[in-house]
């Protein structure tokens, strides 16, 4: 039987375990006790004489964990596998003071670079430009511009390794 109160209990005794696995699966300390306590609210109103066992807690946090990176807007989900914005800040950006450092990213970015990932990075490391806004400017899809800050991203990262 599942009332309140072992509801309660199930929530102390397997937290910790519950939220290390939605960690896992989503990388966000926030998401991953969101994800947790959203399973645990559910069964406090949808469950009444049920027998819940470890196994299903399991699920449902799999399921609710899913669920949120099924509604990730893609422009989050890209920025979390790549980390793009934070990415270029120890190349370009507040980081970034050695003059050597900067020149050396202009030349890559200008000469190293192909011509339309090239335009990408300046108008949005330079230009500030959003993603919907070079998307328009350049006549692609947000997913190209992503691409293009990706792969711009590796190569002046691979780059800058190999000149150290």
């Amino acid at each position: 039987m599942t009332g309140k109160n072992n509801i309660e209990n199930l929530f102390k005794m397997n937290y910790a375990r519950l939220y290390s696995f939605a960690y896992t699966l989503l990388k966000d300390e926030a998401a991953a006790h969101d994800a947790v306590h959203d399973v645990f609210a559910n069964l406090l109103h949808t469950c009444n004489d049920v027998e819940i066992c470890d196994s299903y807690l399991m699920r449902c946090v799999r399921n609710r964990c899913l669920n949120i990176i099924r509604d990730m807007p893609v422009k989050v989900s890209v920025e979390n596998l790549v980390m793009t914005e934070h990415g270029i800040d120890s190349f370009y950006g507040t980081d970034c003071n050695d003059e050597d450092t900067l020149a050396m990213i202009h030349l890559i970015i200008n000469e190293s670079l192909p011509q339309q990932c090239s335009r990408v990075m300046l108008l949005r490391y330079e230009s500030g430009l959003s993603y919907s806004d070079i998307a328009q400017q350049l006549g692609i899809s947000k997913a190209a511009v992503y691409k293009h800050l990706k792969n711009g991203l590796e190569q002046i990262r691979k780059k800058l390794i190999s000149n150290k």
